[in-house]
């Protein structure tokens, strides 16, 4: 089976766990960044598995505590192993590859003007947008740390609205159209 077949029919984080573990970022002398993972011959995408966890975040936005500690360190290992490698290996390229890096996203850009037209292309983000560069707290690399309403009851024992009255402690809210509010409680310091 390829990596392509095993990564569109992974249904949990945990399915997907080994596969950010065994993840090897590439960069070619042309500009194209792609991953490799242990154990398989062929080749993903560089964004291929934060967007595969962005799809099962969508899909089953009530994940349990394991599934929880399963994403963490899934987006761990993506930003460390696929993003962050690949930046430096951006960085520490030759001059030409650099070159034929940042015409790949002119291009990409310029594509996006054409398909989507000037203004929804000034809206419209890549998958790593959405995983870790956008500036909002709704990054899907912190999407673990966060809690729907329910999931936040059932782990502090009091609703969000009871958290944001207790002296101490600050709460995170992300809200999104696309999935359910989500919240964080930390202590304030």
């Amino acid at each position: 089976m390829t990596i392509q077949q095993t990564l569109a029919n992974s249904k949990s984080f945990a399915e997907l766990l080994p596969i950010a573990r065994g993840v090897t970022v590439h960069l070619s002398f042309l500009g194209s960044r792609y991953v490799s993972v242990d154990g398989y011959s062929d080749t993903l995408e560089l964004d291929a598995l934060a967007a595969k966890v962005i799809e099962l975040v969508e899909k089953y936005p009530q994940f349990d505590e394991l599934e929880r500690v399963y994403g963490k360190e899934i987006a761990s290992l993506i930003d460390r192993n696929t993003y962050d490698a690949v930046d430096v290996l951006v960085n520490n390229s030759n001059c030409m590859t650099w070159l034929f890096v940042k015409a790949r996203d002119l291009c990409h850009s310029i594509f996006l003007i054409f398909q989507k037209g000037i203004t929804d292309a000034c809206f419209a983000h890549g998958i790593r947008w959405h995983w870790k560069d956008n500036p909002f707290p709704s990054r899907y690399n912190h999407i673990f740390t966060f809690y729907t309403a329910e999931q936040f009851k059932n782990k502090f024992g009091i609703t969000p609205e009871e958290a944001k009255k207790k002296d101490g402690y600050h709460l995170d809210f992300v809200f999104s159209s696309f999935r359910p509010d989500r919240y964080r409680l930390e202590k304030k310091v």
